[in-house]
């Protein structure tokens, strides 16, 4: 156990080095925020997950969902009185006063990753509850804000995942009107073929049946017979008759 809490330390003392690292003086209020960071870190970590930091971004990582933060400093406008020197330079000598900003001291943890409910994310030193005093809520809003997340990141999966599935359904619906369409074509292709060979056989059959009566006419039945078969053959080939139907 004391290994653990050991290891725990080490790891957010190393996240609260780096976020003072460069910094040659600290003043009060940024060696108060890092020991609220060293506190939040600690206890997220004694919960079972863990501090990261990639790429120079120091981030939560509670039940494999990435929490981005910031602690900020707020500050208030104010109006200082200018200096007679000051006024004679200003373009408007008759304004007395400027604006600035000025420190309060007052500090603010936010979770900055987009969460798809309306929850708390924004603590702040209040009149009567100083942010250390909220750690216990904010670290719950943490929790909560990861879980919301992970379910909000589970949602898109699956709405994804049904997108790609009606893709593919929609492919693959194309994709047999695509095969019917063709094998259509060539339904109709195979039709006017064999109707052509029908007429080529009529032909040679009944130039072989004119040489057999010679310089006498066919019979009328026989004639019949032809004039039938061709048109039997014309009904039957879809190139002599395209209709919106067969296409």
């Amino acid at each position: 156990m004391s290994n653990a809490g050991s290891s725990r330390s080490e790891s957010a003392g190393k996240s609260t080095s780096y976020l003072a690292a460069g910094r040659t003086s600290l003043d009060a209020t940024e060696r108060r925020k890092l020991r609220i960071l060293s506190a939040i870190f600690s206890e997220i970590e004694k919960l079972g997950h863990a501090v990261k930091e990639t790429r120079g971004e120091v981030y939560f990582e509670i039940g494999a969902q990435r929490l981005d933060y910031k602690v900020s400093e707020h500050y208030k406008q104010v109006q200082i009185q200018l200096s007679d020197e000051e006024r004679r330079r200003s373009w408007n000598p008759a304004i007395a006063t400027r604006t600035d900003l000025e420190a309060t001291g007052e500090l603010c943890f936010e979770i900055t990753t987009y969460i798809s409910e309306p929850i708390r994310k924004r603590w702040r030193d209040g009149k009567r509850n100083k942010l250390e005093e909220q750690l216990g809520d904010l670290i719950a809003g943490l929790i909560k804000a990861a879980a919301i997340r992970k379910e909000w990141e589970r949602v898109l999966a699956e709405e994804e995942r049904q997108r790609l599935e009606r893709q593919r359904m929609e492919q693959e619906r194309l994709r047999r009107i695509d095969a019917a369409r063709w094998r259509h074509i060539c339904e109709l292709a195979t039709l006017s073929r064999q109707a052509s060979i029908v007429r080529i056989f009529l032909d040679e059959l009944e130039e072989r049946a004119k040489k057999t009566v010679g310089e006498h006419e066919l019979p009328a039945e026989i004639r019949g017979w032809f004039s039938w078969a061709r048109n039997r053959a014309d009904a039957a080939d879809p190139a002599f008759k395209p209709s919106v139907n067969q296409l």
